[in-house]
């Protein structure tokens, strides 16, 4: 006879008072210690952490507009001190007043010589979206040519029409798992909170190990007066990384540096970053016609074979054909700008799982053609853009809707 459960049992939380999550823990021990870690840290109202892990998980990465957005490379400047780190201009500036003050706290041995904050040191800072989306579109293609010769469909690309066929039916099995586009992309779990340009990390450590997190530093003496001297400055600390610095866009304390800059909360967004669904189509039609030619070049030659009736005989044949790349402008031709609002129509309803039917689709690309002839094509991606922005939410795969061949748009 099997034994229920034993009620006198004191759930996790309740024994241990000192959080030990881990990424290796199972998923209910997890969950336990995540939330110890919540309970017990941070406990101050006086000093606010910032939350990436569930309350601004998109921080610095969707504008005003929770529009996703990533940021102009002009705008950076390099950390004094360090060969290759950069951040966002006002925060460097903001970060250099801070560890001043810290060096003349410590120099009035107001700060341990022997703390993980004695020496406020950046170890990380800004990392590229840009870099990390092509990262992302070459690991894609190597998965296409895996998917190609998996499902057998090497001989049917013979040309940029039906390479087109075949690349919407990988699109169609990967997502909306993975992200095809930039947009998708800046706000996925793939994208590192580095990427707005508003952190500055005084220390490489494990983010998945809450035990350091507490003793090395939430313990240590200094912590106090780093939190502290951090808001002062316009800072907030990391409440699940309490090495990360984050800029409070909202804090008065950030305000002047941001004035110096030429920015305000208000215009910060459009100034400094890029609206990414605005650019989205531009960076997929490149990197689709990349795709295409590097497949092809790769092999050039299909070999067909093809049966004949000789004198009564069957003899078989190969046939050849050539698979030529095409530069940007001969695909433009083969083209129009009606056909791109379809094929970004397409995955972007795709990586948002819209259960729409086709006839739901065609009325979609429909519109954004009238827009983009209209005004222009700008147009017709920022009605897909509002048509698609919010996902679905259900994980099953109910997308009545499909590309159509590519002889079917031109």
């Amino acid at each position: 006879m099997s034994k229920g459960p034993d009620l006198t049992r004191r759930e996790p939380l309740l024994i241990i008072t000192q959080p030990k999550g881990s990424n290796g823990l199972t998923s209910r021990a997890s969950f336990m210690q995540r939330k110890l870690y919540d309970l017990t840290t941070f406990t101050s109202e006086e000093v606010q952490p910032i939350d990436f892990w569930y309350a601004k998980t998109l921080y610095g990465r969707v504008n005003l507009d929770s529009q996703a957005v990533h940021l102009s490379e002009a705008f950076l400047k390099q950390i004094p001190g360090t060969p290759d780190l950069f951040a966002v201009n006002f925060v460097v500036d903001a970060f250099q007043d801070l560890r001043s003050f810290f060096a003349f706290l410590s120099g009035r041995n107001a700060i341990q010589k022997d703390s993980v904050y004695a020496r406020l040191a950046p170890q990380n800072a800004w990392s590229s979206t840009n870099a990390l989306y092509h990262f992302v579109m070459q690991a894609m293609f190597e998965k296409f040519k895996t998917f190609v010769i998996s499902q057998k469909k090497e001989r049917q690309i013979t040309d940029f029409p039906s390479f087109m066929n075949i690349f919407s039916q990988f699109v169609d099995l990967n997502t909306p798992l993975l992200p095809f586009t930039r947009s998708k992309l800046v706000v996925s779990r793939m994208m590192n909170p580095r990427c707005s340009g508003l952190v500055i990390e005084i220390a490489d450590a494990n983010h998945g190990e809450d035990t350091p997190k507490v003793e090395t530093y939430l313990n240590d003496d200094n912590f106090p007066i780093f939190k502290e001297t951090a808001q002062r400055f316009g800072f907030a600390v990391d409440k699940h990384a309490p090495w990360r610095l984050v800029a409070d866009l909202g804090s008065p304390r950030l305000r002047p540096y941001m004035e110096k800059a030429g920015v305000t909360l208000d215009t910060l967004f459009d100034k400094y970053y890029f609206t990414s669904h605005e650019v989205d189509l531009a960076a997929l039609k490149t990197y689709i016609i990349q795709f295409y030619n590097s497949y092809v070049e790769n092999k050039p030659i299909l070999v067909e074979p093809k049966f004949s009736i000789v004198r009564g005989k069957p003899v078989l044949k190969n046939k050849e054909i050539v698979r030529s790349t095409k530069t940007q402008a001969e695909i433009e031709q083969l083209t129009s700008d009606e056909y791109w609002l379809r094929v970004y129509a397409f995955i972007k309803g795709r990586e948002e799982n819209k259960g729409w039917d086709q006839f739901e689709f065609e009325k979609i690309v429909r519109n954004a053609g009238l827009y983009s002839k209209g005004l222009d094509i700008g147009a017709g991606i920022e009605y897909i853009h509002r048509r698609t922005r919010i996902p679905t939410q259900s994980s099953s795969k109910e997308r009545w809707f499909k590309l159509l061949s590519f002889q079917r748009l031109t």
